[in-house]
């Protein structure tokens, strides 16, 4: 009893950082055989999610389940965590499956695509190979999976022919994401005459299939020009986080960062969050236009930062509760980014005592 006790634990280990799934192979090298296995499916210990590929009892379903087996089957002895310290893992998620993981579009994916540099066999109906060279700029982690970037997977789609109204929702599920539109205009060239646009000429079927989704304005920004005051807003916004990041910040978040806020400060930030609401169409054409940027990894990655850095100049004895902490923290957030881009952005229109009149 007290070896299967510890066989589970062993497999436990094995699966914790793959999604609680494990493979046959990778089971062998903690002691244990197909029977052993077996056994183990019988009584609920794991489910077999495919020949070969298994999930510990109470790991939660996950919609990306399927895809997550049938990646492991495709090197089975090897781990997760082996597999993706490759330049170029043998399997990356690609095409249909690409866009669903990405949520770019409204493509089905009804079959799981990936993408491999030798040629490869399945007796699974759901699985289908394309055979082509990937560089290290091509692929990207999502869900801990290896998946083509979103640049790249609208190149693939390209590739094989996908019907320019569900390519034109992927383009623009990508812009609105944060893909930079040169690049999906570069991913686009060779395919451009395809979908009627001139030929070579990305960017035109760029612009074609922005047309055809229907984009905002600040996506369109990304790839056209003529919306200059867009990438404007983009670039002062960028600058006002450069204040934020190099002690240039507002006062709320100067106080917050060298002793902490008070009790009355906390207080006022709270009552003037609670009476300041911007009307319904600034409050529109201010998302409008930061859309590009607020959207993208590299502003979740940066808002991070600093929520961290300022919960921990909090002082713990002024707050009831961790709730509290995180509540003041994200008030002194929210008011000294909306601080620093007034600053920054705010063209000035004479004195105070003019502007009063």
């Amino acid at each position: 009893m007290s070896s299967m006790v510890d066989l589970r634990a062993r497999l436990a280990a094995l699966a914790e950082s793959q999604w609680g799934l494990l493979t046959t192979a990778q089971a062998a090298t903690v002691g244990a055989n197909t029977k052993q296995l077996q056994r183990l499916v019988e009584h609920g210990v794991l489910a077999r999610l495919r020949y070969g590929v298994y999930r510990l009892a109470g790991v939660p379903e996950s919609p990306a389940e399927p895809l997550r087996a049938e990646w492991l089957a495709l090197e089975p002895a090897r781990t997760v965590g082996d597999r993706i310290g490759d330049d170029v893992p043998f399997g990356i998620v690609s095409h249909r499956s690409a866009a669903d993981l990405h949520r770019l579009g409204d493509l089905d994916a009804d079959y799981i695509e990936f993408t491999v540099t030798a040629r490869r066999g399945t007796r699974s109906p759901d699985v289908r190979f394309h055979r082509a060279v990937l560089t290290p700029g091509d692929w990207t982690l999502v869900d801990g999976l290896p998946v083509t970037t979103p640049a790249r997977t609208i190149a693939d789609l390209a590739a094989t022919r996908t019907d320019g109204g569900h390519l034109a929702s992927v383009v623009r599920d990508a812009l609105l994401q944060g893909t930079s539109g040169d690049d999906i205009a570069a991913a686009l060239r060779p395919y451009a005459h395809r979908y009627g646009a001139p030929v070579d000429n990305g960017s035109a079927l760029v612009n074609h299939f922005i047309a055809l989704a229907g984009v905002p304005e600040s996506s369109l920004a990304l790839s056209a020009p003529a919306l200059e005051p867009v990438v404007a807003a983009s670039l002062a916004t960028n600058k006002a986080l450069e204040q934020l990041l190099h002690g240039h910040s507002s006062a709320h978040l100067t106080a917050s960062l060298v002793s902490g806020p008070s009790d009355a400060a906390v207080a006022a930030i709270r009552n003037q969050l609670a009476h300041s609401v911007p009307s319904e169409q600034i409050t529109l054409l201010v998302r409008q236009a930061l859309a590009p940027l607020v959207e993208s990894g590299e502003w979740r990655d940066m808002m991070a930062r600093l929520r961290t850095r300022i919960a921990h100049s909090l002082d713990p004895q002024q707050f009831t509760s961790p709730e509290a902490i995180e509540e003041a923290t994200n008030m002194l957030l929210r008011t000294s980014i909306s601080d620093a881009l007034l600053d920054t952005t705010a063209a000035p229109t004479g004195s105070s005592s003019e502007a009063e009149k």
